[in-house]
């Protein structure tokens, strides 16, 4: 019997796991369908901005297995330095929220430790692909930390693939829409209940969507 090949480093894939590199977890290739999901952790971040130049002020997850949410994690930090008004806008986080928080490294350190004694490698969470892996990878890179995470699965990806936008069902393709398209109303971009609103999100999202879900192996660097 042809075995399959790794479609990343060439070489084949364990006959008894046909989903797995025999490389792994040298080569991280992974063929992931609907059934082998397994456990997650769903993630968010607040930050003082978008670029790789600003830092955490609040970190919100839960722990996912076998459908089921198992334990969370939420804090906020001191970043150590002041932010702004518009940033307190859009979180409702103020710099007095935040003056006796510990500091970011403290929060992150402690949030890597969470997810690491978890049993999966998986995230999942919406725009986790451009902006909250982005900004853990930054911030675990400043404080000489490990990145938790192997791989990664967008919600807004797969909003995008179902074309929700173009057949009219949503305004766009945002958390808040998609929330409003599923009846799920929250406090929207404090950390912990947009991961809380976006699970419930997800299993609507699971089940309307057809095909493998989108994981993405996670460049580290």
């Amino acid at each position: 019997m042809k075995q399959n090949k790794c479609p990343i480093c060439g070489c084949l894939l364990d006959e008894s796991n046909d989903l797995r590199c025999l490389r792994f977890p040298i080569c991280t290739y992974q063929q992931v369908t609907d059934k082998t999901l397994g456990n997650y952790i769903m993630y968010d971040l607040e930050t003082t901005g978008l670029t790789n130049k600003d830092h955490i002020i609040e970190i919100g997850a839960i722990y996912v297995e076998d459908n089921t949410i198992v334990d969370s994690f939420s804090a906020l930090c001191n970043p150590g330095i002041f932010i702004t008004q518009r940033i307190v806008e859009i979180t409702g986080i103020t710099n007095k929220m935040l003056s006796d928080k510990p500091p970011e490294y403290d929060v992150v350190k402690q949030f890597v430790e969470w997810c690491n004694s978890k049993e999966t490698s998986l995230a999942v969470g919406q725009n986790i692909n451009s902006f909250d892996n982005r900004m853990l990878k930054v911030a675990t890179k400043r404080f000489k930390l490990n990145f938790p995470f192997e791989r990664s699965l967008d919600t807004l990806k797969m909003a995008i693939n179902m074309k929700l936008k173009e057949k009219g069902l949503v305004a766009s393709n945002q958390q808040s829409d998609l929330g409003k398209l599923y009846g799920i109303e929250y406090v929207a971009h404090r950390a912990i209940n947009d991961v809380e609103a976006l699970y419930q999100i997800f299993e609507h999202l699971k089940k309307d969507y057809n095909g493998d879900l989108p994981i993405l192996n996670i460049d580290k660097k």
